[in-house]
């Protein structure tokens, strides 16, 4: 897993966050997206790159939009789930929420990196939603996922404890923290797709 600190803003930096197949539609989409952008945001905080079925593709870390309208018209199922998928990093938690709510049920391997890095984040409400519609992702594709980018599943499983250390221990214990509780759903999948990893230290249960 590689990223980039700091980048400047465009619409074919931007696409690279989805398979080269899409290309482009997501550059339309991308390019209609960025005329919402804030003033002085053109650079975007942070970029990462995972795989998604054998294609490395680069995801931002947050983008500044204003404004932005949730449904642009004419555009294909593909093209507003590439939409909301973006709309997962904006820095706003309410719009990344109401994003993720389009996207988590799509049975999509190229918008598993969106899902995945929000368990990451801090905001319980989005785990509380993730946790509630598991049973949308599909499980073989989430854990083929997983064991393709090791760095990133143990990057998000430090960033759960470390969040539940900070934000949430005095009131939430351990065993029913919701993000705890995701992260075994992640395990049990990656298991399945890929039993051999079960026996790891890495990935032993929390």
């Amino acid at each position: 897993m590689e990223t980039i600190e700091t980048e400047k803003l465009t619409a074919a930096g931007l696409a690279r966050a989805f398979p080269s197949k899409f290309q482009t539609q997501a550059k339309r989409v991308c390019g209609s997206i960025l005329r919402y952008s804030l003033p002085g945001s053109k650079d975007w905080i942070g970029r990462f790159n995972v795989n998604v079925n054998d294609e490395v593709i680069w995801v931002p870390s947050r983008v500044y939009f204003e404004k932005v309208p949730f449904d642009f018209a004419h555009i294909d199922e593909d093209e507003h789930l590439m939409q909301q998928c973006i709309f997962t990093r904006h820095h706003s938690g309410y719009k990344r929420q109401a994003a993720l709510a389009k996207i988590i049920s799509s049975n999509k391997s190229w918008t598993l990196p969106f899902i995945v890095f929000l368990v990451g984040e801090y905001v319980i409400e989005i785990l509380d939603d993730i946790y509630a519609d598991l049973s949308g992702i599909d499980d073989d594709k989430l854990g083929q996922f997983l064991a393709n980018n090791p760095e990133f599943h143990l990057l998000t499983r430090e960033r759960v404890v470390s969040y539940w250390d900070v934000y949430y221990r005095r009131n939430i214990p351990r065993n029913e923290y919701v993000g705890f509780k995701i992260l075994e759903y992640f395990q049990d999948a990656l298991i399945s797709h890929s039993p051999e990893l079960g026996s790891r230290k890495v990935w032993k249960r929390f």
